[in-house]
C-alpha cells in the first residue's frame, strides 16, 4: 500500500476552507444567543484542530516561508464570505487590498519550495 501524499494545492485548500469556515462559525456564535452554542463552539474547535493537522502536514514537506504567504488569501476570501453571507459591504480600499495580497502571493508563489526528505 502507497503512502498517503498531501498535495501542496490540496493542503492550501484545505487550510483556506478550515479558516474561513472557523471564521464563518465563529460570527455566528457571536450572534447566536443559547441553542446552537455548545455545538457551534463545538464545531469551532474542529475546524482549528482539522486546521492544525493540515499545517502540519504541508510544514513536514515544504518550507514554511513558502506556503505561509498563501495563508493570505484569506483575507480575499472573508471578503467574499462577508459580502456573500453577511452581506457586509465593500469597499474600494478591501477591492484594492485584495489586489495587492493577490499579487504579493502570486509574487511569492514563484519562489522554488524544497521538500524535505
Amino acid at each position: 500500500m502507497k503512502p498517503f501524499k498531501f498535495s501542496l494545492l490540496a493542503g492550501i485548500c484545505c487550510l483556506l476552507f478550515f479558516n474561513a469556515a472557523g471564521g464563518v462559525v465563529g460570527k455566528y456564535i457571536a450572534f447566536s444567543n443559547g441553542g446552537l452554542f455548545a455545538v457551534l463552539v463545538g464545531v469551532l474547535f474542529a475546524t482549528f484542530g482539522a486546521r492544525a493537522i493540515v499545517w502540519m502536514l504541508l510544514g513536514k514537506r515544504h518550507q514554511l516561508s513558502y506556503i505561509y504567504p498563501f495563508m493570505s488569501i484569506n483575507f480575499v476570501l472573508s471578503t467574499v464570505i462577508g459580502l456573500w453571507l453577511f452581506h457586509e459591504p465593500i469597499t474600494v480600499g478591501k477591492v484594492v487590498g485584495s489586489g495587492l495580497i493577490m499579487i504579493g502571493v502570486m509574487i511569492l508563489s514563484t519562489s522554488k519550495s524544497v521538500v524535505a526528505k
